[in-house]
């Protein structure tokens, strides 16, 4: 996704929210050609950033929330690498997901 096209924001405590350009692949099910994994990739950030690139990756499951089942996000990982060299990983899971009326 080009910048002038993009809405992908990144931000660290150091610098405010910045739109970048990005680049990412999606996995299917080959039999039911349900999405089970998005990856975004951003390198574009330019000089004078804390950061050179950053990968999220989420995979997605059906997850029951109340009477129904749903395809949401059930992982989703973040790697950062910064200039200085320093690697940084966020993971995140989802589960026991609530409906609330």
């Amino acid at each position: 996704m080009p910048l002038a096209k993009s809405r992908y924001q990144y931000q660290t405590n150091t610098k405010p929210a910045k739109i970048i350009g990005y680049r990412g692949t999606f996995y299917a099910s080959q039999e039911s050609a349900e999405l089970k994994r998005l990856v975004i990739d951003a390198e574009d950030f330019g000089r004078g950033d804390d950061f050179c690139h950053v990968t999220d990756t989420m995979d997605y499951a059906y997850l029951k929330v109340g009477a129904g089942d749903f395809l949401l996000p059930s992982k989703a990982d973040m790697t950062i690498l910064y200039q200085n060299g320093e690697e940084s990983q966020n993971e995140k899971r989802y589960s026991n997901c609530r409906e609330f009326k």
